[in-house]
């Protein structure tokens, strides 16, 4: 057993979204609805749920729509009646989803904490609750991984894998959005990592990538290399929401799950393979 348990979320909200541009220079992608509810609520209640008691959004200048939905709705309709504590911080110096982290782990009270992104839902069993079981029993840091296919692969880390731990897999190192023949494995991570004092301390002696960026798989990858990191496999479907085909699957996949599309199994099927980006 661990002898802290995750009580802190961060989630990285920083990105300019410039993907699903031009909307994205006026509404946060965030916020962009998914079924009922736009995309960082259904991250937050997730997290609610999953138990985590703080939770950490790290942003940037310009997004102030998605600062008042979270004081004015987020909080109140999920967070304030769980007792969840929300801080809306400014990423510092940093740049990066690395440079994002560093600044919610300065929240985290020195304890181990998770990190979950933003643009990410998973439909199905909770990636939250399933990562902080894995930390729990472990005491490791934990990354979750799904299996996806190879129009996928550029967009994701692909995890190599160096076989079982117990019920997880040991995580040898991480690929950055190979192109799918470059790597034998499928397994993507992706939706989150518990990070621990070695990560983090690892974390802080990344250097930039080439486009000027810390990034989180960087310090992964060299971790992983020395010290045990395990990877958590999800019984969960991935979807993100930063591409526009990313974003219409994932409404397609949410609002069936709420029963709000009245549409047969195989027409939303079409509108799903439609989404799906052209070879």
């Amino acid at each position: 057993m661990p002898e802290q348990r995750v009580r802190t979320a961060v989630v990285p909200v920083a990105g300019r979204g410039s993907r699903m541009g031009p909307l994205t220079s006026v509404v946060p992608k965030e916020l962009f609805p998914l079924g009922r509810l736009p995309v960082l609520h259904h991250v937050v209640a997730e997290l609610v749920e999953a138990g985590i008691e703080r939770v950490v959004l790290v942003t940037s200048p310009g997004k102030a729509a998605l600062n008042t939905y979270v004081e004015r709705v987020l909080v109140p309709a999920e967070c304030a009646p769980a007792g969840v504590e929300v801080r809306l911080v400014r990423q510092g110096p940093v740049p990066g989803n690395g440079g994002a982290i560093l600044t919610g782990a300065e929240h985290a009270d020195g304890e181990p904490f998770l990190v979950v992104w933003g643009d990410e839902v998973f439909v199905g069993p909770s990636r939250a609750a399933a990562l902080l079981e894995c930390h729990d029993v472990t005491g490791l840091p934990c990354l979750a991984l799904v299996e996806v296919g190879d129009d996928d692969v550029p967009r994701c880390g692909i995890a190599h894998v160096q076989g079982p731990h117990g019920p997880y897999v040991r995580v040898g190192g991480i690929v950055e959005k190979p192109a799918a023949h470059e790597v034998e494995s499928r397994l993507a991570s992706v939706g989150g990592v518990v990070v621990d004092a070695g990560l983090l301390a690892e974390l802080r002696r990344t250097p930039p990538g080439p486009d000027g960026e810390v990034y989180l798989s960087a310090a992964l990858a060299t971790h992983a290399a020395g010290h045990p990191v395990l990877g958590c496999l999800l019984a969960s479907t991935w979807h993100e929401t930063g591409s526009p085909e990313g974003y219409a699957r994932a409404f397609v996949a949410v609002a069936r799950t709420e029963g709000l599309l009245g549409l047969p199994d195989d027409l939303s099927t079409v509108l799903t393979e439609r989404s799906a980006p052209h070879p």
